[in-house]
């Protein structure tokens, strides 16, 4: 029975959760700032709801200006943040020489 609930492609998704173009298109819009603030945020929620696939992955690195990554690996208390970013984002080759990687 519960297959056939599935099987009609509704049931596999839960109603609270946004879609995720839904999620990315909220995390890009905090990650494009205007304040650091507010990228930091969209960090923390790209970690915490997403999954980034190559294509995200190179979007996000679209709206984090380099100056940004910079200000971020500099600080004490989120420079373990920005790497840990970074990692996850440059698991795809073409963003490791995207130039907020570099």
């Amino acid at each position: 029975v519960d297959a056939d609930a599935n099987a009609g492609g509704g049931g596999s998704s839960s109603p609270s959760s946004p879609p995720q173009e839904a999620q990315e298109a909220s995390v890009l819009a905090l990650l494009e700032g205007p304040s650091d603030e507010r990228r930091l945020a969209g960090l923390y929620l790209l970690a915490r709801t997403l999954k980034p696939s190559s294509s995200l992955s190179m979007r996000v690195l679209a709206a984090l200006p380099p100056a940004f990554m910079h200000r971020l690996m500099s600080a004490n208390d989120t420079s373990q943040v920005a790497v840990t970013i970074l990692t996850a984002l440059c698991e795809h080759p073409e963003a490791v020489h995207h130039e907020t990687v570099r």
